[in-house]
């Protein structure tokens, strides 16, 4: 950014005020009336060309600003979120506080993590009923396996079954754990 004049009256008023009058341009007052307001309420009676020059610099600045503290924010978020959630939701978390920084929109993030921490509660619910739908699979597979002992035909039809099942039973007996049982 280049130097400010040395004898610009808007860069000389203090940084409350100067965030007073970049906020009346971000909340859509017009050129005029802002300068109106600097006449009245500070004292400064600026040029409309020189408000506009400062108020494109100011706003250049103030979106570094803004910048800058999304991303400090969106870094504390990964870094809290790191241990309750796998990498994949943390980085989602610090992009959806970034952008909710950038938005100033805090009710934004507020949706977004319940919605992510929801996510990742079903997975691992899903993960859980996996785990006990193979231990109960492996548990009756071993039942039938026990039960067919010293029974040919019926050692070839768990046999048939196991070996018809999708890859997704594989952790259950194969059929030639079967064929090897004792008789």
């Amino acid at each position: 950014m280049r130097k400010h004049r040395s004898d610009s009256k808007l860069w000389k008023l203090d940084d409350d005020v100067q965030r007073e009058i970049y906020e009346l341009m971000r909340a859509g007052c017009r050129l005029r009336d802002i300068a109106k307001a600097c006449a009245d309420k500070f004292g400064t009676p600026i040029a409309l060309s020189s408000l506009s020059c400062w108020l494109r610099e100011k706003h250049v600045e103030m979106q570094a600003e803004g910048r800058a503290a999304a991303v400090a924010f969106a870094d504390t978020v990964e870094a809290d979120a790191a241990g309750k959630v796998d990498k994949a939701v943390q980085a989602q978390l610090g992009q959806l506080a970034f952008d909710a920084a950038m938005s100033k929109d805090p009710q934004l993030l507020r949706t977004a993590y319940g919605l992510l921490l929801q996510k990742q509660s079903q997975e691992m619910e899903r993960q859980r009923l996996a785990e006990v739908s193979r231990t109960d699979r492996e548990k009756a597979v071993a039942a039938l396996l026990e039960e067919a002992k010293g029974n040919e035909a019926a050692q070839q039809r768990l046999r048939d079954f196991l070996a018809a099942l999708p890859a997704s039973a594989a952790s259950a007996p194969s059929a030639t754990s079967v064929a090897e049982t004792p008789k």
